[in-house]
This record gives structure tokens, sequence and C-alpha cells, in this order.
């Protein structure tokens, strides 16, 4: 991997080492295109001369204060890329000055070349390599340390946990029940005395139910050499009618299946 870089970085030097003998001028080209269309926007630009090589430029009804002897521009694009924005080109000519001599000098080309300037020299295979007296350098060994080995790497304190999770610490929760912030459904007041409410009928609800199986069982007792469905209709019968609660429907069904009922 590191000769195939090495061959990379060799042939992209050269490339661009042949580029730059070609240019002609004093900046780079694409810098060159940046300072033409910024010089068209001047156009729009009405500037007032202060003094001391700086100046206040209208543009657009804002206003931007432009200083030449210190490069800086108050909408701060000079300041951070070093390529004078369209309210600086424009106090430079009313200067009568050149705009690439304002320009940073990382993007000259001269700088350029500099930058490309070092060869990285080509390298035989390795069997082609000088012997020496010396042994080969080996990799140090591996040492097995002690305790079990760690599967996990160490996160940093404000890495989250689960970085797929979304963290809803500082978030406003809404209950879906009540519509209100603080709680969700499941820790809602209004939820729980639900809750009481059914639970308090469900007790109810078990007593009646534990009665009836034992009515069941009982029944069951009592007539043990009857059919099993015939048996499970009278029981049926029997316990609804204990407790007041069989419908006309049901009672139709049992006598047209099993005749006449019993005597409750």
């Amino acid at each position: 991997m590191l000769d195939t870089i090495r061959r990379k970085l060799m042939r992209r030097f050269q490339v661009n080492r042949a580029s730059i003998a070609k240019m002609s001028g004093k900046l780079c080209p694409k810098i060159q295109v940046k300072v033409e269309k910024a010089r068209v926007k001047t156009n729009e630009c009405l500037l007032m001369y202060a003094g001391e090589g700086k100046y206040e430029v209208d543009y657009r009804q804002q206003k931007f204060v432009v200083n030449l002897r210190e490069k800086t521009c108050g909408c701060k694009k000079w300041d951070i890329t070093g390529i004078p924005c369209h309210h600086a080109i424009s106090a430079i000519l009313h200067q009568g000055g050149k705009v690439e001599d304002y320009v940073d000098h990382c993007y000259t080309i001269e700088k350029y070349k500099k930058s490309y300037e070092p060869i990285i020299y080509p390298m035989p295979s390795m069997e082609q390599w000088a012997h020496t007296q010396y042994d080969p350098v080996d990799p140090p060994l591996e040492r097995c340390h002690p305790s079990r080995p760690k599967r996990m790497r160490r996160r940093d304190p404000t890495e989250p946990t689960n970085p797929y999770r979304f963290s809803k610490v500082g978030t406003n929760i809404k209950c879906s029940s009540c519509k209100k912030l603080g709680h969700n459904s499941r820790t809602c007041p209004l939820a729980k005395k639900k809750k009481t409410k059914t639970s308090a009928a469900g007790t109810t609800g078990t007593t009646v139910g534990a009665t009836s199986k034992k009515a069941k069982v009982m029944v069951w007792r009592v007539n043990p050499n009857k059919e099993s469905t015939r048996t499970v209709h009278l029981q049926s019968y029997v316990i609804a009618s204990i407790y007041n609660t069989i419908p006309t429907a049901n009672t139709n069904n049992i006598r047209s299946r099993h005749g006449k009922l019993p005597n409750t």
C-alpha cells in the first residue's frame, strides 16, 4: 500500500510541475477566475474614502468597512480566504492598485512551483536492495496482556453509548393520553386512576368467576352419568340461573338440544 501511495505522489508531483511550467502571470488559473468573477460585482458598489487606506463601501443597502493596509473587509471573506472580495476590489481599483498584489502569496505561481519542486525518487524492487551484515529487523513479539481482552473500544466521555439511537435528554415529553407536557402515558396520573378503577372492577369479576367454577364442579359431581355435552350446557344453565343472568336465546338453545331444563 505504501508503495502505491509513493508511485501516485511521484506521478502527481511531475504532472503538476509540468503543467505549472506552461502557465503565465502571477496568480494560479483557478484563483484568477475567482478574482475576475468578483471584479464583475464591483459595478454595484458605491464607496467613500475615509483616509489611511480605509473605505466605506455601500453594496445592496449594506455598508462594509474595507482596510487596504491590513487587508480586511467587513464581510470577512478577504480575512478568511486571502482573496479580495468585490468590496475590496472596488477600493483597490479606486486607489489605482493591482488586485494581484493584494492576493495572498500562497495563491501565486511562484509558491505553487516551490511546493512541487521536490522530487520523489524512484525505487528498485526489494530483490535489488543492498545486503548488510546485520540481521533483518523483525516486528516486536506479541505479549498477552493479563485479564480478559476487551471487545469494545474506549469511548469518549461526550460520545453517546448507542450512536444509532437518538437521545431524548433535554426534550419536552408530551403525554399521549392527556396531551400535557412533563410526563408520558406510562406515568400519567389520569391513566393511573383508570387502572385503579379497572382493577377494582376486575377483583369483583374474579370472585364471581371463582364461585361459578365451584358451582360447575358441584354440578358435575351431582350428575356424573350424563353425557359430556349435555352436562356442560346444564352446568352453564344452572350457574346462570343462580346469578339471574341467563339470556332467553341461550335457554332456547338448551331446550332444543336437551329437551326440558331441570327445575332450579
